[in-house]
């Protein structure tokens, strides 16, 4: 009996790592509507570590096929499938947020501004350079900026059509290392638009 609560201790706590370690390096994302999803994830990597711990009956075994599995996982999440959607020319799958993937995006960029626009008037309520975002763990989406930027000066007179104007030159613009993104936040009635010159 005793070995029997050990074991599933273990193999509970291997699993519970196990996603764990995925959900903190980004390759799989829970909120309060994807949290079926991370129960069936904890499920699978609990059984598959107590077969092991069942089979062998050696904790050291059990762990590095646990990093193994966990390692696959990690490796090949969505990328076999993307590339099947990409060649059939389907857009990319993910169970990311769109907020999440937006913002995970930006914050590889270098002189990156951010400006934040009522989604139905179009009146600029911040800009600045991004330093920190919560996730959108519970829909309590939050933005942190720097007000110090270079340009700051220069930015505070735009309005939508001139942010709109800008992004669309840095689209278009010869310079592989400039850009622009957007995401709406229709809960929220907030629009962001990121624009950057690396």
């Amino acid at each position: 009996m005793e070995t029997l609560i050990s074991t599933l201790i273990t193999t509970g706590g291997l699993g519970f790592a196990n996603v764990l370690f995925l959900e903190r390096t980004g390759v799989l994302h829970f909120d309060n509507q994807l949290n079926n999803d991370k129960y069936m994830w904890l499920v699978v990597f609990s059984a598959l570590n107590f077969a092991v711990q069942t089979f062998f009956n050696n904790i050291y075994i059990t762990v590095g096929v646990s990093i193994i599995c966990t390692g696959i996982v990690y490796g090949c999440n969505y990328k076999l499938e993307n590339l099947i959607r990409n060649k059939s020319g389907l857009s990319s799958a993910t169970d990311e947020n769109a907020a999440d993937a937006f913002w995970n995006s930006m914050f590889a960029k270098k002189d990156l501004y951010v400006f934040v626009f009522d989604l139905n008037s179009h009146q600029l309520l911040d800009f600045g350079e991004p330093i920190y975002v919560t996730r959108s763990l519970d829909k309590n989406n939050g933005i942190a900026m720097n007000l110090n930027g270079s340009e700051m000066e220069e930015y505070a007179n735009y309005n939508y059509e001139s942010v709109l104007a800008l992004a669309e030159y840095n689209q278009s613009s010869q310079n592989k290392a400039s850009g622009a993104n957007s995401y709406s936040d229709y809960e929220n009635n907030k629009k962001y638009i990121a624009i950057w010159n690396d």
